[in-house]
């Protein structure tokens, strides 16, 4: 890989991997019997070579260290030459790298790739005097997490991972931004129903139409066929005679009472 090497402005620092045993630590794999790389600063000015990524417990490493390479722009001569990921921040006191090796406790996912930070001795919280190692992504999950770049004075460590950091994150291979009193809020939880509360909205109700409006079996059929039938008068029964609309019975004269003339 190109590239894997980092100069301080001044040029008083370098930093670097290698699998040769430069100092005191024993970099042999635990499992494999072979040296593992691990990133080394050199700091000119103090005539000092720290091991960044050296298990601070000085236990074996189960895998390597390594920092991100030359980022390629093109095929052509020198096109690795274009961008290098921040691994040193600006003022020489931040290194960021990716190890397989299990650097802090609750780094579980063993010999998986995981993204670390280096800080020395009065950089951020660190107070240790060979400097302080943390983790950046979980070191939980399965497909670990890998170091991609960082801002310049190193504030800002930009990660990708798997795994699921915040809520908001449903799954998938994510890039995470971890940065110093940074993050994201958490929503607050919802609160839980009560009493009528708890019950289940009803449907959205429909629109009005004709058919909606109207109840019952509607109304009847119209018989075209008898709107141009006359109706027949009705006849009065024999002895009744129709005086205004209405049949009425007629009076016969008794015997006797007839007003023609003849003997009385």
């Amino acid at each position: 890989m190109h590239g894997t090497a980092r100069v301080f402005a001044d040029g008083t620092k370098l930093l670097f991997v290698s699998e040769a045993r430069l100092t005191g630590f024993d970099n042999t794999d635990l499992n494999t019997g072979k040296a593992d790389s691990e990133a080394y600063l050199y700091d000119a000015s103090a005539a000092s070579l720290t091991c960044v990524s050296c298990n601070p417990t000085n236990e074996r490493p189960i895998g390597a260290a390594t920092i991100p390479g030359a980022i390629a722009n093109g095929t052509a001569p020198g096109s690795t030459q274009a961008y290098k990921p921040r691994a040193l921040s600006a003022n020489g006191r931040r290194v960021f790298f990716d190890s397989a090796d299990a650097l802090a406790p609750t780094d579980t996912n063993s010999a998986t790739p995981d993204a670390y930070q280096w800080e020395a001795q009065g950089e951020g919280s660190c107070t240790r005097p060979g400097g302080c190692i943390s983790l950046i992504s979980s070191g939980r999950s399965a497909g670990g997490g890998t170091f991609i770049d960082a801002s310049a004075d190193g504030s800002d460590a930009f990660f990708i991972t798997d795994d699921s950091l915040v809520g908001a994150d449903p799954g998938s291979l994510d890039l995470y931004d971890a940065r110093v009193g940074g993050g994201f809020g958490e929503p607050s939880p919802p609160i839980p129903c009560e009493g009528d509360a708890c019950q289940v909205l009803p449907p959205e109700p429909l629109d009005p139409t004709l058919t909606t409006l109207l109840s019952g079996r509607g109304n009847p059929p119209v018989r075209y066929a008898n709107l141009n039938r006359t109706k027949k008068p009705k006849r009065c029964p024999q002895g009744s005679l129709k005086r205004k609309g209405h049949c009425a019975k007629t009076h016969k004269p008794k015997p006797g009472n007839s007003k023609r003339g003849g003997p009385r």
